[in-house]
């Protein structure tokens, strides 16, 4: 995704081709993963939930949208920065991320987006 320009995970040659196919791999260094559920908790390894991505590959902001920034780049409660990709995924015991849906679904029409929150 662009907002995190534009990678967050990636595979290893030495993956399984189960986990090249079946994943996006593991967090790039430097970069912190997680999921959380729909009041921002954290969820355990394995459970799906919203994808949000930490680190120094985060944008600055949505250009001249501060409401949607606001939307997407939350502080917790240690003021780190994380990004809520919109992506549905779990990260298993390994550390590998799979991609299983939208939790924000986006739909184009002309020159109006439409957002569908599931």
């Amino acid at each position: 995704m662009t907002e995190t320009s534009p990678a967050s995970f990636m595979t290893q040659t030495s993956d399984t081709t189960e986990q090249k196919q079946e994943t996006v791999g593991k967090a790039l260094p430097h970069v912190h993963a997680k999921v959380v559920d729909s009041e921002n908790r954290v969820l355990p390894r394995g459970f799906r939930g919203e994808l949000c991505i930490s680190g120094y590959l985060l944008q600055q902001g949505y250009y001249k949208n501060p409401g949607k920034t606001a939307e997407a780049m939350i502080r917790d409660e240690n003021g780190i920065l994380w990004m809520h990709t919109g992506d549905e995924a779990s990260i298993d015991s390994d550390g590998y991320c799979r991609i299983t849906g939208r939790i924000k679904d986006i739909i184009i029409r002309g020159e109006y987006f439409s957002f569908i929150v599931d």
